[in-house]
């Protein structure tokens, strides 16, 4: 879909592939995808892996840090004490 367009797109305009790549897990994998590197079922599978290790490491990294939560924007505005 959508991401697959967009790198698509990026190519089209010229963008180095080194630059590409640069910009995080989805758009090297979609390159790979693109040049023939992988087939889409196996980009598929690497999306969904790795974004599932990523939210793990989220969570890992959230439950050992102090998290506020805010809400609406008073409550921003309040933690943030800006009047």
């Amino acid at each position: 879909g959508g991401l697959l367009k967009e790198v698509v797109e990026l190519i089209k305009n010229g963008i180095k592939i080194d630059s590409l790549i640069g910009f995080g897990l989805e758009y090297r994998l979609c390159f790979y995808y693109l040049y023939g590197f992988i087939t889409y079922q196996v980009l598929i599978e690497m999306l969904v892996r790795e974004n599932i290790k990523y939210a793990k490491r989220q969570v890992a990294w959230l439950k050992k840090e102090p998290v506020r939560w805010v809400g609406d924007q008073d409550q921003i505005l309040k933690t943030l004490q800006i009047d």
